[in-house]
């Protein structure tokens, strides 16, 4: 089970967060977030040659132009697009960058929005490299959880022949081992759930969702 932390502002949250567990930790390139940050903002943060790794720049049908500085800059190695962007837009920038891992974030009302992670199945440049396809709920990265239950159902008999799963959209420490025993994703993404502010964490959240998740993974081993 791997877990990403997103909607980091601060140096000191990014530490705290892999120092707690997380895999990955997320930094919002999205002017309209309230956890917006920019690139300056961003050169603090992986200043600290142990972050650098673990980030994920977050975009949101940006222009193609801006995400591939952007990322060039700061010397990313994942990036997450969370928006509406096409396959051909896809394409085009793993070519454009080719060291890069990709996670694809999709909204979920049901499971007619399912559907689309069928693309993303098929072979090409994009598919290569996927991290994952993030599934979140509806509005995108506002804290709002989708149905689980009839999610799975549908992903249950295709999951071979798709990317790795990441779950997100409302999870917090309190419904986290549920959404993973009802979903079984490859991965869960938390942001307001483990926050005393908008874009300030709270560190022993942090560390009791990374805990439950991995614990997960024990759980199930000793069952």
């Amino acid at each position: 089970m791997r877990v990403k932390i997103c909607g980091i502002t601060n140096p000191e949250d990014a530490r705290a967060a892999l120092t707690a567990g997380a895999d990955l930790i997320g930094l919002v390139f999205v002017p309209a977030s309230r956890r917006y940050v920019t690139l300056a903002r961003a050169k603090t943060i992986l200043a600290d040659p142990t972050i650098g790794p673990s980030a994920v720049g977050l975009f949101q049908d940006d222009a193609l132009e801006n995400v591939v500085e952007t990322v060039n800059e700061l010397g990313l190695e994942t990036v997450q697009l969370h928006g509406h962007e096409p396959l051909d837009y896809l394409e085009s920038l793993a070519k454009r960058l080719p060291k890069c891992r990709w996670i694809k974030a999709m909204m979920i009302r049901g499971p007619e929005d399912i559907e689309a992670i069928e693309a993303y199945a098929k072979p090409s440049c994009f598919r290569s490299r996927m991290t994952a396809v993030l599934l979140d709920g509806p509005g995108g990265g506002m804290g709002t959880a989708f149905d689980w239950r009839e999610v799975a159902d549908y992903l249950r008999p295709r999951r071979l022949h798709l990317p790795p799963i990441f779950l997100a959209g409302g999870l917090t420490p309190e419904n986290v081992v549920e959404a993973i025993g009802i979903l079984n994703p490859d991965g869960v993404d938390v942001s307001s759930g483990v926050e005393a502010s908008p874009g300030c964490k709270e560190v022993e959240k942090m560390k009791i969702f990374i805990n439950l998740s991995k614990g997960w993974n024990r759980r199930q081993a000793e069952l």
